[in-house]
């Protein structure tokens, strides 16, 4: 969405759902609509020629029907036009429609089948092709068929089992339409909590779509998580513990909200046992300031409760003949007016069973409010200007109701002018305002109040103010659609609805010979339309002036078709092709067709007796039965077939046998901090599973710039890749790393500039090394993602804009990383780069771009003796096939190498990022070739060093260098790949300790996992079997603030300095940071501030960073503020921000602020700032005499508690506000 001066301005990308042809003859323009419908627009000559649009869904299912709709304009006779499919390589072409239209306006939609396609999915060419007199259509756009598959529900009898009992389960094999299958089953597997396969069935054929199995557990299984899985299609858990069904439902009623000013509360608290019998005992209660339970841990029964003083408590209530426990709880103990950070009180309670002894416990949470609250019930976020605005507020009392006619105001602030209008609830404790935008120009604001001095509060949390933006258009004419969120979430199942659509038709939008303005409307629901229609405006009417207004409604049912959400569109042509129109996005229900009922015809049954059991369903349904000891739900709620999961249903390896065992060390420093210590080993057999297993924490940094963001989805898409290729890629997987190339490829195009170039930060120039990164992986996840080819292109022709006559290009600014960059070959490693990422994404506009970048790069090569240039050369020589020169910076790359028995890395000078990739790309390098006995040996000595440089999430020191590491390592593992065998792995130490793992097909791509006992201790790891297996040692410590920094300088102060009234409240952070390493300037700086406990960042301070040049960026965190710089000199750089308390905490520790370059984190220094009142805190002080006076003998409570001391009114003669203790004055 393009905001301008506040105003909303519908662009082309903000157009989503399906795509959209537009032809206004002498200016085309094609439009695509990606997830939900959005308004569009489009451009054309000052007359009213002919000109089309075509509606087609962006991604089509396979096998389905689908509808296409095309609708023409203004045309001077008959034109005759075909739409058809292709694969893209024109091999296979698919005619969805041809027709001959003979009138000047014309809708239709056409029903067509999707091609066959052979893979999970495809990208198909859709293209429109006529001709008429003076019009030529002849447009082809991209959509994407996926192939739909079955789905599976996995059903256990119970979710927690023990050792030595019976795992009952089925299986349901569904179609699309959720219709019973019965295809075979090829396999079925229980995997237990190491990944190893412990029962399987094979070709299981379902009867009326449901398999039913049976698996008995072993008396000494291991407690843990097993998997019922069907391979690439569906899995599910139980688990296997110790375990004994709950026999008590102890449930604790309370009030939905108290306010401060309550003296006490109602509370109810009642026993039963799980078939439903009252239960008689005796009770503990405890309500507590805490948030957590007082009684977690504690199996005293007998305790008193005295030991928990902080507390009210009840010792020995006894429940009545119903179970149950009613009472009035005090709560003036906790004086709640006056703690304003206190919202929620915490009520936890055990009881005892008379007869046996049994105790059950339970908490529940009490919340703190307003006694009243206002809110806005779904209101639109833009107003039309000139048509009236309407909304609806509802007051709702502490209990949760709607209170009836209740006074309260709606204040409306419009350029500063604020007018106040009076409303009153109705009798259903709802209110109905509609506001006059005639005089609106710019944002509007409205607030909800009960009274004026309470303007500037918030009611427990829920927004009583809403801003509400002009819709902007460039025309004057406009349709707007009725949103109907809220209203939907009350309609029923199988009912009409009826939506609202309004016009404003500007006369002078209006050829002048038209007689009827054509409005179409198009629902559209999972990708499909599901309903169009057109509605014909009489434009003859006479007018009262310029606008025409109206109205009219489109009927549509609400049934399963539209779930789980649907899109309605309407748009209009009006005079010059210029389009107007307006969505809406709905949210449907899920509607059963086969409703199923289930009763029993007995309340209550002794055990052992006979009861009935009724089930209604359509004739010939095929019914199955579950029944679960109700324990097992209060132990562990769960459903595996509820209606809303239902409804979220949607469519180089060694080969001989041999043993190798190796010595593992571990050590921690001479100091450390105690008990943050801790070891553990980690097995997989695929040299990406640690990646596999942590893929959302692999880049353990900020990343908020371009550069970072893109990385991110790299990695992803390195691990998708190397996976597919090798057929190990499981649908869990799957769509975990599809999701991160999506987001990361939405987000990236927040970067992108007008010319089709990308900048490190929003709103900056073009950077030419980012540009070429982003086409590269743009290019490469078209495999997997939906991506615009236009996109691709615009980025490529501006990257060739800066190719120079001479073949290199001519890249302004800096290398990401300045450590590893050379003044005087600047220009070649830029050139090696960019041309790097051209030949990968093979997204050339032309050869000549490669051949000419080439010519250059062999024309520098020779000059170059910078080992990172010489990386990035050897891996471009070996895609480009120049043997020669490839040979040549191979053999100047050896005598440059770190060489060992079991490594060998390229370094430069302090710069850890910089090793890690200048090794990656000579691995790549390697790699491009068929390699010989000795290269593979080569190449694995490598591996095993970029292998050693792993974090604990399977990352590196930064993001490029993680990103050409996964790149190398999955070009390694898929080049050397081969289907496994059986790999047995046994750690063991002197002194007894023995962990166990078995890497097979099966769990190759599982990361199994052991804690070690000792941190500092020798570990022996053997291995037999006839594959490879990875061996990883995590250990983790923490170690003091060191004193020493690398690189960077830092102090940070607070201001005030001193403990004064306001700093109790509030007070600034001052950092002062420089550089002070040998080159000119850091890399891009990131900034980490942590908060004090209870505190927060000022927001308007926050923002205010960004005022300094250097700062390009802000993020708040739940406990941190990060600050993005672009570089910091040997200059001291200040920055100022500020915190405030919300909640009291005592004996506050200190905060850090750490600064450190990006690209190269090694490189940092870290502060403290400590809260310049925390010593200033202190008690109130309970001796009377230790009273000293804070303030005048008439001061109000508030403004002592303003002044952070003490009040207390209860003694006479003394001082009611007085410091606290340690105070000073």
């Amino acid at each position: 969405m393009v905001i301008v001066k506040n105003k909303v301005q519908i662009s082309p990308d903000d157009i989503k759902g399906n795509a959209v042809f537009t032809d206004m003859r002498a200016n085309m323009q094609l439009l695509l609509v990606l997830a939900s419908l959005f308004i569009f627009c489009s451009a054309a000559e000052e007359t009213s020629e002919p000109h089309y649009v075509v509606i087609v869904p962006n991604q089509l299912s396979y096998p389905s029907t689908e509808k296409t709709c095309v609708v023409f304009y203004h045309l001077k006779g008959p034109v005759n036009f075909k739409i058809e499919m292709n694969n893209g390589n024109s091999d296979r072409v698919e005619l969805v429609t041809e027709d001959k239209i003979d009138g000047p306006n014309y809708f239709q939609c056409y029903s067509f089948q999707v091609p066959a396609i052979s893979k999970k999915y495809e990208m198909w060419n859709f293209k429109i092709s006529g001709e008429a007199d003076g019009l030529k259509i002849n447009r082809t756009k991209t959509v994407f068929i996926v192939k739909l598959f079955n789905s599976y529900i996995i059903q256990t009898d119970k979710y927690i089992y023990t050792p030595g009992q019976a795992v009952h389960f089925r299986i349901v094999t569904l179609d699309r339409d959720f219709r019973a299958l019965n295809e075979k089953l090829p396999l079925v597997e229980i995997m237990d909590p190491n990944g190893n396969r412990i029962g399987q069935w094979r070709d299981i054929s379902p009867k009326s779509g449901i398999s039913d199995f049976s698996f008995q557990l072993s008396e000494d299984l291991p407690f843990g998580d097993y998997t019922i899985n069907i391979p690439k299609q569906k899995s599910s858990i139980f688990s296997v513990a110790k375990f004994i069904p709950q026999k008590i439902e102890l449930k604790i009623n309370l009030p939905w909200k108290i306010v401060p000013s309550d003296e006490s509360f109602s509370l109810e608290i009642c026993g039963r046992y799980t078939f439903g019998k009252p239960l008689k005992g005796s009770l503990k209660i405890y309500v507590c300031e805490l948030l957590v339970n007082p009684l977690e841990g504690d199996d005293d029964y007998e305790d008193d409760g005295t030991k928990h003083s902080e507390c009210q408590y009840i010792w020995n209530a006894q429940t009545n003949s119903r179970g149950c426990f009613t009472g009035e709880i005090d709560i003036r103990y906790f004086n709640l007016s006056t703690k304003p950070h206190i919202r929620q009180l915490t009520v936890s309670t055990s009881i005892k069973e008379k007869h046996t002894g049994l105790v059950e416990k339970a908490s529940n949470h009490l919340r703190i409010g307003s006694a009243k609250i206002i809110y806005f019930e779904d209101l639109e976020y833009y107003y039309y200007r000139g048509i009236p605005y309407n909304g609806v507020i509802t007051v709702i009392d502490r209990n949760k109701k709607r209170i009836p006619n209740e006074v309260f105001y709606l204040i409306v602030k419009v350029d500063n002018v604020k007018t106040n209008i009076s409303l009153v609830t109705n009798e259903e404790g709802v209110a109905h305002f509609e506001l006059d935008t005639t005089d609106w120009v710019d944002v509007v604001n409205i607030k909800g109040v009960f009274n004026f001095e309470e303007y500037d509060q918030k009611y427990d949390g829920i927004e009583t103010q809403r801003s509400i933006f002009p819709f902007y258009s460039p025309r004057k004419s406009l349709l707007k659609v009725e949103k109907m969120s809220t209203v939907l979430k009350k309609l029923l199942c199988n009912t009409m609805h009826s939506a609202k659509i309004e016009y404003r038709i500007n006369v002078n939008d209006l050829p002048p010979e038209l007689n009827e303005l054509s409005v179409i409307y198009v629902l559209s629901s999972r990708k499909s339309v599901a309903l169009h229609g057109e509605y014909k405006v009489d434009v003859r009417a006479p007018l009262s002036g310029q606008y025409l207004y109206g109205s009219f409604h489109v009927n549509f049912p609400i049934n399963k078709e539209l779930f789980p959400y649907a899109n309605l569109l309407v748009f209009t042509v009006l005079r010059n092709g210029n389009m107007i129109g307006d969505y809406t996005s709905l949210t449907i229900p899920y509607c059963f067709v086969n409703q199923v009922k289930l009763e029993f015809s007995e309340k209550v049954v002794h055990p052992r007796k006979r009861v009935g059991l009724e089930i209604t369903a359509e004739s010939g349904s095929i019914c199955s039965i579950r029944s679960v000891d109700k324990g097992q739900l209060l132990h562990r709620p769960f459903e595996q077939l509820s209606k809303s999961i239902v409804q979220n249903l949607s469519f180089g390896y060694r080969q001989e046998r041999e043993e190798k065992e190796r010595e593992i060390s571990l050590n921690v420093p001479d100091i450390w901090v105690p008990g943050s210590e801790r070891a553990d080993i980690i097995v997989f057999g695929d040299i990406l599973n640690n990646a596999i297993a942590n893929v959302d924490d692999i880049i353990d940094l900020p990343t908020g710039c371009g550069e970072q963001n893109m990385a991110r989805a790299a990695v992803s898409l390195h691990i998708l890749q190397y996976l597919n290729n090798t057929k190990q890629l499981t649908t869990e997987i799957e769509n975990r790393l599809l999701k991160h190339l999506t987001v990361g490829y939405q987000k990236q195009l927040t970067f992108q500039t007008e010319k089709g170039s990308y900048s490190i930060f929003s709103g900056e120039n073009g950077n030419g090394w980012l540009t070429a990164f982003v086409v590269k992986c743009l290019s490469q996840a078209q495999n997997f993602i939906y991506i615009d080819e236009k996109i691709i292109q615009g980025s490529v022709k501006w990257l060739s804009s800066l190719q120079l006559p001479n073949g290199c290009f001519n890249i302004s600014g800096n290398y990401y990383n300045n450590r590893i960059q050379d003044e005087e070959t600047h220009e070649i490693t830029l050139t090696a780069f960019v041309t790097i990422a051209l030949m990968e994404s093979g997204n050339i506009m032309e050869d000549g771009v490669i051949v000419n970048a080439l010519s250059c790069l062999r024309k520098g090569a020779e000059r170059v003796n910078n080992t990172y240039t010489e990386s990035l050369l050897a891996y471009v020589f070996s895609l480009s096939g120049d043997n020669g020169l490839r040979q040549l910076v191979l053999e100047d790359l050896e005598k440059k190498a770190t060489n060992t028995d079991l490594f060998k890395h390229w370094e430069i000078e302090d710069s850890r990022s910089g090793n890690i990739e200048i090794t990656s790309y000579v691995l790549l390098a390697l790699l491009e070739q068929q390699l010989s006995s000795k290269e593979i040996e080569e190449a694995t000595k490598i591996m095993n060093w970029i292998l050693q440089q792993q974090n604990l999430y399977g990352g590196f020191s930064s993001t490029q260098d993680t990103v050409v590491a996964f790149q190398a390592m999955s070009g390694f593992a898929k080049s050397t790949f081969v289907p496994r065998g059986d790999t047995y792995v046994n750690v063991k130490t002197l002194s007894g300790f023995q962990e166990k793992f078995i890497v097979d097909k099966s769990s190759n791509i599982l990361q199994q996992k052991a804690s070690l006992p000792d941190v500092r201790g020798e570990y022996t790891v053997t291995v037999t079997g006839g594959s490879c297996v990875y061996v990883q040692t995590h250990l983790q410590y923490h170690i003091p603030v060191a004193k020493v920094y690398s690189n960077f300088a830092i102090s940070v102060s607070t201001l005030p300095s001193v403990c004064t009234f306001q700093a109790h409240a509030s007070f600034d952070i001052v950092a002062e940071l420089s550089y002070t390493g040998n080159r000119v300037s850091s890399n891009m700086v990131i900034v980490e501030a942590e908060l004090l406990s209870g505190f927060i960042p000022k927001k308007s301070s926050v923002t205010l960073l960004l005022n300094n040049p250097n700062v390009k960026k802000t993020e708040i965190k739940e406990d941190k503020i990060i600050i993005y710089l672009s570089e910091i000199t040997h200059d001291t750089q200040t920055l100022l921000f500020s915190i405030k308390q919300i909640t009291h905490v005592n004996n506050l520790r200190p905060a850090a602020v750490m600064v450190y370059d990006y690209y190269e984190p090694e490189e940092y220094a870290v502060a403290e700032y400590t809260f310049p009142c925390e010593k200033a805190w202190g008690h109130c002080p309970s001796n009377v005499s230790e009273r000293k006076e804070c303030g005048y003998p008439s001061i109000s409570s508030e403004e002592c508690l303003q002044r952070h001391c003490c009040y207390d009114s209860s003694v006479s003669e003394t001082p009611w506000c007085f410091f606290r203790k340690g105070h000073t004055e």
